[in-house]
């Protein structure tokens, strides 16, 4: 497991979030532990958190993204992560996204991917 330590602002969180918020009612020592999201997905979570700004290079980190959005009830973090994955399905990367689909039943990713044609077959 890789830990990382970063100082954030529990007001900000809180504000962002109400896992965060329920988490520093019942939590009161520092550090706190985040351990359901990897540091390097966490950290695009913080860039929205407190720039309101989503960088996404890929598809997987977009999947990652949303299942941390899911869990800490960001719906709006939640819609840049299914919208991007859902302009960037193919065939490489559409099996990961209906696993999601069947996981969480997002009905918007649920209906781009039953439209999707995958165009780029060579892929396979």
């Amino acid at each position: 497991a890789i830990l990382s330590t970063i100082k954030l602002h529990r007001i900000v969180l809180c504000m962002s979030s109400p896992r965060f918020e329920i988490l520093f009612s019942t939590v009161k020592e520092d550090p706190v532990q985040i351990t359901d999201v990897e540091p390097r997905i966490f950290n695009i979570l913080l860039d929205y958190m407190y720039l309101d700004h989503v960088e996404l290079k890929n598809a997987e980190d977009a999947r990652h993204l949303y299942k941390a959005s899911v869990s800490y009830a960001i719906p709006h973090l939640c819609e840049i992560s299914a919208g991007y994955m859902a302009k960037d399905l193919n065939l490489v990367n559409i099996w990961p996204v209906l696993e999601l689909v069947a996981e969480i039943q997002e009905p918007f990713l649920k209906e781009e991917c039953g439209k999707s044609r995958c165009p780029d077959y060579a892929h396979v």
